[in-house]
């Protein structure tokens, strides 16, 4: 019989009574088992000159991998790291850009590419609106500093099937006018 996890609370309270000493050992352990982990901790206490980086490259292997060797898109992988950073560092801009970068990959895959899916759009639409929807919300010096990179998705959306660059063309339209 498996044992059951221990709630978050019980976990906190055993962290909280643990040696610094034991704890950076396992915080070091962890960044050895996975290099997620790694670079989460890295984002998380800004141990490194480019927090990003390794964020990019889970993105980029995910939604641009090398197809010629059959390697699969994996969007699931790609938001994740989206996700990943956001709990990492919270940090707004960099958030926002990893946020335009998922979609450059993404759009520039099927540029080169072809057409994909339906699902595979449906992500870059979404991540599109995310990043929009941001902001919109941001101050104008952030929402003016990504104009031209999300103007040139749409640019390299054209042509692209199932509505892309309709959709990306109509939400830039919204939001920038």
């Amino acid at each position: 019989m498996t044992p059951r996890p221990r709630k978050r609370s019980a976990l906190k309270s055993t962290v909280e009574k643990t040696s610094a000493e034991v704890l950076a050992r396992l915080v070091l352990d962890l960044c050895g088992l996975r290099d997620e982990n790694k670079a989460f901790v890295e984002a998380r206490l800004d141990a490194t000159s480019d927090p990003l980086k390794p964020f990019k490259e889970r993105i980029s292997k995910a939604l641009y991998p090398d197809l010629v060797s059959r390697e699969p898109i994996r969007i699931g992988a790609a938001r994740r790291a989206v996700t990943d950073y956001t709990k990492a560092t919270g940090n707004p801009a960099e958030v926002l850009e990893l946020m335009m970068y998922y979609v450059e990959r993404g759009t520039a895959c099927t540029a080169d590419y072809g057409d994909i899916d339906e699902g595979f759009y449906s992500s870059l639409a979404s991540m599109y609106d995310r990043l929009l929807k941001k902001l919109d919300v941001s101050d104008r010096e952030t929402k003016e500093s990504f104009r031209s990179r999300a103007a040139a998705v749409v640019d390299r959306a054209q042509g692209i099937g199932w509505g892309h660059y309709d959709y990306l063309a109509g939400r830039f339209a919204e939001s920038y006018g």
